[in-house]
């Protein structure tokens, strides 16, 4: 930052009288907005994936080239004041949705602890916990998307005596097993 920041200056700003120093210090690095997300359109809730952007520094949670990031992925979204409410995404730690919502931030929130650090040792970021959309991988498994109308691969265990679901699900493709299977 480079002049000093009124402290606790969120509090007492509207989010629409941040300065650009104000708004871009808001961020608290956690880096799931960098995320890819699955929206099920059944219920509208918002998952996260493990799939990250191409820009995303998987060790700092922060674009690699933010100044550019829209000429390089055109669908970045930009979050200012009036798209906030707009985006169902945003997680419920996020702090452009906090002070939205007239909510202080967490105490791992870098303008309340001092250090950059904090939301990582938090277990907030997704610090080591992602997949650049770029890397090359045959297949990526993500769990909880039983219901979901896309290709998947059944995992069965027969010992735990439950059913098979590529039964009565036309979109499994394949299915993992532990043991020898019948018709």
């Amino acid at each position: 930052m480079e002049q000093a920041l009124n402290k606790s200056f969120w509090k007492t700003k509207s989010l629409v009288d941040f300065s650009t120093e104000e708004w871009e210090a808001l961020c608290d690095g956690c880096g799931k907005c960098c995320l890819h997300k699955i929206e099920y359109a059944d219920t509208g809730e918002i998952e996260y994936t493990i799939v990250a952007c191409t820009l995303l520094n998987e060790n700092s949670c922060k674009c690699k080239d933010y100044t550019n990031r829209h000429k390089k992925i055109p669908d970045c979204l930009v979050i200012t004041p009036k798209t906030i409410n707009k985006i169902k995404w945003l997680p419920d730690t996020c702090a452009y949705k906090l002070v939205w919502e007239g909510k202080d931030l967490y105490w791992w929130h870098h303008l309340k602890s001092g250090s950059y650090q904090s939301v990582h040792d938090a277990g907030i970021s997704v610090r080591g916990r992602t997949i650049s959309e770029d890397e090359n991988v045959d297949l990526i498994l993500i769990e909880g998307l039983k219901t979901q109308h896309i290709p998947k691969i059944e995992l069965h265990r027969p010992s735990l005596g439950h059913p098979l679901l590529c039964i009565n699900d036309k979109n499994i493709i394949a299915i993992a097993t532990d043991s020898k299977l019948t018709e």
